[in-house]
């Protein structure tokens, strides 16, 4: 998983580069307000800290799947500590998406267990999103607005999900984050999954 996600996220990096440093602007860009006052992926000493206890509401169905999931989040969090809902995006994710395709040769119950599978990761998604949009920051030093880097992992079976300290695709992500000049990165992050 740790190649995989290195591979990825360098790969985004790539294609952002590659774009000459040129993006063209777009209605949908509005998501990020006042992009100069964005600081992107501060280091610990400077990064909002989340207000601990507060929890996501997961779906039973998803709690009774059984399934692992680890979702990367990119959000902007503004100077009172809350996130600002517009800018939430899906960065990565460990299950696919409900458009994924099922091969010609797959079994029936194959197929339908990728969709079940798929429509779970999507209830998953959507309860967490909006816990995003819902959960508060503690800025340690004088607030501001900041692009984080936020992991979430569900764990089969049945263990309650929780917010993950530290994954290992975190330091990658926010080095992508770090290294991307800001209007490719908000660029790339307009085209990403995100859950307005």
């Amino acid at each position: 998983m740790r190649v995989l996600s290195w591979a990825v996220l360098s790969l985004c990096s790539a294609c952002i580069s590659s774009s000459g440093g040129r993006v063209a602007p777009t209605l949908r860009q509005a998501r990020f307000a006042h992009p100069d006052d964005i600081m992107i992926a501060p280091d610990s000493i400077n990064a909002p800290r989340l207000i601990p206890g507060q929890y996501p509401v997961i779906p039973s169905a998803v709690l009774r799947s059984g399934m692992t999931e680890e979702v990367i989040f990119a959000f902007v969090v503004d100077t009172s500590g809350r996130v600002e809902p517009s800018t939430i995006s899906v960065i990565q994710k460990t299950l696919p998406d409900s458009s994924s395709y099922c091969p010609e040769a797959a079994t029936r119950s194959l197929c339908a267990a990728r969709r079940d599978q798929a429509h779970d990761a999507a209830d998953l998604e959507a309860a967490v999103c909006s816990w995003i949009a819902d959960i508060r920051f503690v800025w340690p030093q004088s607030p501001g607005r900041a692009l984080l880097v936020f992991p979430f992992r569900m764990m089969a079976p049945g263990v309650p999900a929780s917010q993950v300290d530290e994954s290992a695709n975190v330091p990658v992500a926010n080095q992508m984050l770090r290294t991307t000049p800001k209007p490719q990165l908000l660029g790339w992050l307009e085209k990403q999954t995100h859950c307005s």
